[in-house]
């Protein structure tokens, strides 16, 4: 089976929503997933030490406890049924067994903890990503350049990663909302029984 690399942060899980709280209490803020506006927390968030806030966050107990976006559950689940389910995520490895317990529902092969997520393109040749951040998005492009690997990217629509058709070639991400993810399904699904003809 062909694989398919999932970003879980802002992908499959909502974290901005309980970051963002745990922010305001911490701060006395008032941010939300909607005033989340750059994926660089500092630029959106300038009062905070976004590291040591972060490293705080992932440290609590909702870490391993976080929504799943509109459908992704199911959506993921559907995929596995004809492709390999890699995760990549760039978050600590520290947090490996909230994450596990997290993502239980999910049908996927491999998890796997790295910042460098477009290294591992060569090993799998994915046939499709879903992710999020717009300088993982960049990389992977880049990368598919140098290795002459075929993807496509899927990019969730997010109040934080709409700059990156400002930064990365539009023709090759495709933008999609939680709500209409099973078009997409259609159209992977679709694609692959016409290759299968």
């Amino acid at each position: 089976m062909e694989n398919i690399i999932f970003d879980v942060d802002g992908v499959i899980l909502d974290y901005m929503t309980p970051f963002a709280e745990f922010i305001n209490q911490k701060y006395n803020t008032n941010y939300g997933y909607e005033t989340t506006t750059d994926y660089d927390f500092g630029v959106c968030m300038p009062e905070i030490n976004v590291r040591e806030s972060y490293t705080e966050f992932l440290k609590t107990p909702t870490v391993g406890n976080l929504q799943y976006f509109e459908n992704m559950k199911e959506f993921v689940n559907k995929l596995a049924k004809n492709f390999n389910i890699i995760i990549i995520t760039a978050i600590s490895d520290t947090i490996r067994e909230k994450r596990e317990f997290n993502l239980n529902g999910i049908n996927y092969k491999e998890m796997i903890f790295d910042y460098k997520k477009e290294n591992y393109l060569a090993k799998y040749k994915p046939k499709y990503i879903f992710e999020d951040a717009t300088h993982h998005i960049t990389d992977y492009i880049n990368k598919k350049e140098t290795l002459g690997v075929d993807f496509e990217i899927f990019v969730p629509v997010r109040p934080w990663n709409m700059r990156v058709c400002t930064i990365s070639k539009p023709k090759q991400i495709n933008f999609y909302m939680d709500a209409t993810v099973n078009k997409v399904y259609d159209y992977i699904d679709g694609r692959r029984n016409n290759e299968m003809e």
